[in-house]
């Protein structure tokens, strides 16, 4: 089985849907969990606080137990703000994705004029550039995945994701691809 490399741009849509791909289906069952256990003690909270109604704590504890709800449920699209805030300054960086038999490594290809120097200090001097160390996931991982939308495909392990977006491949590429991580097909909302 031969190598796949492929080099490719990546729009903020594609990296934003990228990661509502890999919220979905890594982190949102978790939400609800924690939202569950903190509904669980309101609704026992309440009970106690309608059977003795002067139980301060009790009204307390309600408290921070719709606190702790809207919290849980705000934090993703907190996140997800963040997110896009954090990789619109990547719009126009191009990533090499390089596939062997059972890992997978995306870089970051930096343009000729940044391969010495990154930055210019306060006293005009250049600035060596710290070196961006490759993302990697191990395709044994018993927790890799891979799904693929209309528009990206998204591969993580249980320490990193990334999103490969469609727009950059040929038809060629995007079957061998599918081929090889044999991804979930899974829909968007929009």
């Amino acid at each position: 089985m031969e190598n796949i490399t492929l080099s490719y741009k990546i729009s903020l849509e594609e990296r934003l849907e990228g990661y509502d791909i890999y919220y979905r289906v890594k982190k949102r069952k978790f939400t609800f969990i924690k939202a569950a256990a903190f509904a669980i003690m309101l609704i026992l909270f309440i009970q106690q606080v309608i059977m003795n109604p002067k139980y301060t704590l009790g009204w307390i504890c309600i408290i921070v137990c719709l606190g702790a709800i809207a919290c849980i449920f705000a934090t993703p699209k907190m996140e997800r703000k963040n997110y896009g805030y954090a990789n619109e300054a990547l719009k126009d960086d191009v990533y090499r994705f390089e596939m062997s038999k059972d890992k997978i490594l995306v870089s970051t290809v930096l343009p000729d004029s940044d391969e010495k120097y990154l930055d210019i200090d306060k006293e005009g001097n250049t600035v060596s550039q710290p070196e961006i160390r490759p993302t990697a996931v191990d395709m044994t991982d018993r927790k890799f995945s891979a799904y693929e939308s209309e528009n990206v495909f998204t591969v993580s392990d249980s320490g990193a994701f990334f999103t490969v977006p469609k727009s950059g491949l040929s038809k060629y590429e995007e079957q061998e691809l599918r081929d090889r991580l044999k991804p979930v097909p899974i829909a968007v909302k929009k």
